[in-house]
């Protein structure tokens, strides 16, 4: 028996999400009432820098203030290489963190960028009381995430997903390592991080799968994609 904690994350419906740009609040209360079954609030593409203190305010009121009708809410906060993040996770956590179920971190690239959220979400639900712990999606979007995706899902208990924007992470491989999409170390990169997924027993889609199906190499491409989607996990 591993000493890890591979303990299966809460159970959450999630056959569609809708981002909310944090800098429009007057969308808020619209998209709380539609039927997606996660909204996330947006604060890393939401509008200029000039805007994001903005964003970040709007995200808190909405939080305490509006009736989400059950649905699952997730913040996504700014990147851990910018200015930003660290009040967007003390500021939002501190004053609303009993209002949200989630926290969206992007371009996440070893398990030290975990380490780093966790232990301030951990302080502050402390601090505050909070008797729900916010759980972790942690985005994979770089080559070097994708090489520690091993570490990056065992980093913390609250980690729930690690989703991954394909198309985004497949150009930045092939620049960076030199490589295609199913040969050589690409291929592994990306059977390495399906696999982390169910070992870690986070939440997969489908859509993790799709774009080997549209690869120039169609037989091989198919045959792959066929395999991992009936596959006995």
């Amino acid at each position: 028996m591993s000493s890890s904690d591979t303990s299966p994350v809460p159970t959450r419906l999630n056959r569609s999400q809708l981002a909310v740009p944090g800098i429009r609040p007057e969308l808020f209360e619209k998209a709380a009432r539609s039927a997606a079954d996660i909204i996330f609030l947006d604060l890393e593409d939401s509008g200029s820098p000039a805007d994001k203190e903005t964003a970040r305010r709007n995200v808190i009121e909405g939080l305490r203030t509006l009736d989400w009708h059950g649905k699952t809410v997730s913040v996504r906060v700014n990147g851990l290489d910018t200015p930003y993040m660290y009040r967007d996770v003390i500021d939002i956590a501190e004053a609303a963190g009993d209002k949200f179920e989630l926290m969206l971190v992007p371009k996440i690239g070893t398990a030290s960028d975990v380490h780093a959220v966790d232990l301030r979400l951990s302080k502050i639900e402390q601090a505050k009381g909070y008797r729900r712990r916010i759980g972790l999606e942690l985005m994979i979007e770089t080559a070097q995430g994708l090489m520690n995706v091993e570490a990056i899902a065992g980093a913390s208990p609250r980690a729930e997903s690690l989703p991954q924007p394909l198309q985004k992470s497949a150009e930045e491989c092939v620049r960076d390592a030199a490589v295609k999409f199913l040969e050589g170390e690409q291929s592994f990169a990306w059977i390495t991080h399906l696999l982390t997924n169910f070992g870690f027993q986070k939440q997969v889609t489908v859509s993790l799968l799709l774009p080997l199906r549209h690869h120039g190499d169609g037989y091989r491409a198919e045959a792959l994609f066929r395999w991992l989607e009936k596959a006995d996990w």
